[in-house]
């Protein structure tokens, strides 16, 4: 019995180590990241549904708007388009800054930017 009790003090003293450990791990790459309601921000979705090729599908999809802001670390976004809000934790999401292609526009649809083009197409022979 005695040394049924020395292996559980041993396994409870092994796991806090380890919890300390990986805690200690995440801190390192971990930032607190702010949002204000109304930023305009990218959702990750890199986690692709089985049967799809990771290669070709997009990283970041948006653009997305901040509408609420949760205690917990969780922040509701709207489409820019829609109505639908969803709740998403703040470690999915990254800011949209001003450089990337949506600098005024509310929102852009990447068909209308391609099909305007002001070149026409070279013929090679």
């Amino acid at each position: 019995m005695q040394r049924l009790h020395e292996a559980f003090a041993l396994v409870k003293a092994n796991l806090t180590q380890a919890r300390e450990q990986q805690r200690a791990q995440y801190d390192k790459r971990a930032r607190e990241q702010e949002f204000n309601i109304g930023d305009k921000v990218l959702i990750d979705v890199r986690t692709p549904m089985a049967g799809t090729s990771k290669k070709l599908i997009p990283r970041f999809m948006g653009p997305y708007r901040v509408t609420k802001i949760n205690d917990n670390h969780t922040v509701e976004i709207q489409e820019c388009v829609g109505k639908q809000t969803q709740l998403v934790h703040v470690n999915r999401i990254k800011p949209l800054y001003e450089s990337m292609i949506w600098k005024d526009e509310p929102c852009v649809d990447f068909q209308e930017s391609h099909n305007h083009t002001d070149h026409q197409p070279s013929q090679t022979n």
